[in-house]
This record gives C-alpha cells, structure tokens and sequence, in this order.
C-alpha cells in the first residue's frame, strides 16, 4: 500500500482560501484527436438540420470540418446537438467541441467555431499529458508559441497520428475547448510539437507552466488550511 504524502506550504500575503485550494488543485490536459470533415459528416448533419431547421439558420459549415456559430446561439446549439435524436443521426464517435477562444467573423458577428472530433472506441485521446515530458513557451517569427516535447511513448504515438493524417486536420484540444486546428503537412517523426495560437507573451508562460504541473499534480488534493494569526 502507498502511503499518502502531505506537503506543507507557508504562502505570505494570501487570505482568500478557496482561490488557494482552487489554483492548487487546478489542473489542465492537452489533448490531440482525429477530426471529421464536413464532406465526411455532411449528410448527418443535413439530416440533423431537417430535424430541426434552426440548426441551418445559426451554424454555417465551412469545408474542413469546422462552423461558425454566433455567440449568442451557442446554448442553443448545444441543446439541439445534445438531443438524443439528434445525436443518434451522428456516428457515435463525434464529438462536437468548440473553440476555445471567441472569433471574429468577416460579417463582424462575434461567435466561436464548433469542430467535429473523432473519439476513439476506448473513449480516451489518441495523445495526452501523460505523453508530454515538458513544455515551454517561445517565440517564432514574432509570435509566442508553445513548444512541447514528448516522452519516447508519445513521440511514437504523434508520429503514427500525424503519419495516418497527413492532408487532414486535426484538433489539439485544451480541456474541453479547441485550442488549434492545424492541417497536417507531414508526419511528426521528432517527437516535438509546436502549437501557435495568437498567444500573448503572458499566456505562453501561464500555458506551459500548468501543463508541466498537471501531470505532477494529478491526484494533489488540499487537505487543510489555516491562517496564521487567526484566533
């Protein structure tokens, strides 16, 4: 039996307890998958439209496999996508994700592209971050980017993902959220990755540092806390 270990930290100057056990406690995952095109899935989603036309009025499908949606009808989207017959008009290994940040489109409309993602049959991402050995933020051709090297294990597996997929795109998924949607040129065979996103310096940083903590911190819960000085 492993015994639990306890780490004790003294943090100056912090008062708020729940943002103290929130940001310990927080952990983020990095995920690659498949994705679907819209050719692949168009006459699902043609169907999903005839069963309910409000569908086709508030996503517009783009080629590779990616919509825009405004971001006043996400909630909605997301009802009619989570109805039972609806999703039963789609392969059960979709998975419909949005990006993560919100868009601008060329009609000044604010919203945020919906992706569909390929799950595999295990339910589990083709990569994650226990196949990442560490992270870090960098700089190319004056935008930031998050440059990540992968274990032995995980370098395997991006070099036969991006190998299956080359021509396709794929999705790298933060938590539940499309983070990039590149289209694969040529397989990975380095077992590096860099992802450019239209981060901010500060962004970058803040990335990666939570990404080689959250492989660390997998399990880390807080278990007490306590101001010094309290009565």
């Amino acid at each position: 039996m492993i015994e639990e270990q306890k780490i004790v930290c003294l943090l100056s100057g912090v008062t708020n307890r729940e943002i103290v056990k929130k940001e310990f406690e927080r952990i983020v995952n990095l995920s690659l998958y498949e994705t679907y095109t819209m050719s692949e899935i168009g006459n699902d989603w043609n169907s999903a439209e005839i069963f309910h036309p409000d569908l086709q009025r508030m996503v517009t499908p783009y080629a590779l496999g990616f919509s825009f949606c405004k971001s006043n009808n996400i909630s909605k989207v997301n009802e009619i996508l989570n109805n039972e017959e609806v999703k039963s008009l789609f392969s059960r290994d979709i998975c419909f994700l949005w990006s993560k940040e919100e868009i601008k489109s060329e009609d000044n409309d604010f919203g945020k592209f919906i992706y569909a993602i390929k799950i595999p049959l295990d339910g589990k991402p083709v990569i994650d971050c226990g196949d990442i050995e560490y992270a870090a933020a960098g700089l190319n051709e004056e935008e930031f980017t998050i440059n990540i090297k992968m274990t032995p294990k995980g370098s395997d597996k991006l070099a036969q993902m991006t190998s299956d997929n080359v021509g396709r795109p794929i999705a790298i998924v933060l938590d539940e959220s499309v983070l990039v949607f590149p289209t694969v040129n040529s397989a990975i065979t380095g077992g590096s990755l860099e992802i450019a996103g239209g981060f901010t310096m500060k962004e970058a940083s803040e990335l990666t540092s939570l990404l080689n903590l959250s492989y660390q911190r997998a399990g880390c819960r807080v278990v007490s806390m306590e101001l010094l000085g309290d009565e």
